[in-house]
């Protein structure tokens, strides 16, 4: 069962709640113990999925830039943002074998082939749009946004200096699941400075 599922949060909870109930009825001295002490021991530690976190944080990523289109863009956004849909069509058409009917993975390698660039997408030659079909012209419109080219190198920087490096600690073979409160704890002062910085930034341009 998912530890991101609202029943394994339930469960959770009762099973605690039931081990509590053992330790009070079968332990010896247990009302003799202080309140702390009581706390400690009922207290149940859960394991919970590192990749799950990169979910969770996927998930608020969508819901920050909805809202940063509704505001700065001024639109409605009915699903998900045009960022995000950018994201998935681009490679939607660009990942081999996704789709081979619309996509056109084969002609941006030999597009970078030719222009010698390796594991690296690069402006590509748009052609005569109108003979684009409609999930290149998708595609096609989306890069055009400059709004959205601001939140595709957003997604960028985030996955080149969170995302990815936290992936590959979390999956790294010589990672014990105990190591990883430090490399969490470090996150989270990252965070923390960023917030401060843009706190401050605000204050000195007046936004």
């Amino acid at each position: 069962m998912s530890d991101r599922a609202a029943t394994e949060k339930s469960f959770q909870q009762l099973l605690q709640d039931y081990r509590t109930t053992l330790l009070k009825e079968n332990m010896d001295n247990f009302n003799e113990l202080s309140e702390p002490d009581q706390l400690l021991i009922t207290k149940m530690n859960n394991f919970f999925c590192g990749l799950h976190l990169l979910v969770n944080i996927a998930d608020l990523m969508c819901s920050i830039f909805k809202e940063w289109e509704q505001t700065v863009m001024n639109k409605e956004v009915v699903g998900e943002s045009a960022i995000i849909k950018t994201v998935r069509e681009v490679c939607k058409a660009f990942v081999p074998v996704v789709d081979n009917k619309n996509g056109a993975s084969l002609e941006l390698k030999t597009y970078l082939s030719r222009i010698n660039v390796k594991f690296q997408l690069k402006p590509f030659q748009e052609g005569n749009t109108n003979t684009l079909n409609g999930l290149m012209k998708d595609v096609l419109r989306n890069l055009k946004c400059s709004q959205n080219i601001v939140g595709l190198r957003a997604l960028g920087v985030y996955n080149k200096f969170i995302t990815s490096p936290l992936w590959k600690i979390i999956e790294a073979d010589n990672t014990h699941i105990l190591d990883m409160n430090a490399h969490y704890q470090n996150l989270i002062q990252i965070f923390r400075r960023c917030c401060y910085k843009y706190r401050i930034s605000k204050r000195t341009l007046n936004w």
